[in-house]
């Protein structure tokens, strides 16, 4: 990967941090979060860039086709659709007026209905639906 890095001579571009501990407290400093995962349960780090307000570029796995809006509050592609993904981040960097309505949204929507009042009220009704089957 370094070679290609200086290759297409985007060294000052990228960064390779290794393991970082609290490795979140570093989402607020990107212009643009990236998920290319091909599978993930959640995924909460998306979560977490979306209530950071860091606009959100993700492949559509987990809950990002549930959770993102597209042009609205991020923007997402198939699994293994690199040009598209590339195309999204071109777009969410080059679109000021989009990356802040993706980044005020997102936040908006992660704190009205993703907060842990809204998640426990959601566990103790599927509980008590189980309880009541």
């Amino acid at each position: 990967l370094m070679e290609l890095i200086k290759t297409k001579k985007v060294e000052k571009n990228i960064l390779f941090l290794n393991k970082i501990e609290k490795a979140s407290s570093v989402v607020p400093q990107f212009d643009v979060f990236l998920m290319t995962s091909e599978r993930e349960g959640g995924p909460t780090s998306v979560l977490e860039a979306m209530l950071m307000g860091v606009p959100v570029v993700s492949t559509q796995v987990g809950v990002v086709p549930e959770v993102i809006k597209p042009g609205e509050n991020g923007l997402f592609a198939p699994v293994k659709e690199a040009n598209l993904l590339a195309t999204h981040v071109i777009e969410m960097l080059d679109n000021e007026l989009l990356h802040q309505k993706c980044s005020q949204n997102a936040r908006e929507l992660i704190q009205k209905e993703f907060n842990s009042n809204v998640i426990a009220n959601q566990t103790k009704t599927l509980y008590e639906q189980l309880i009541q089957s």
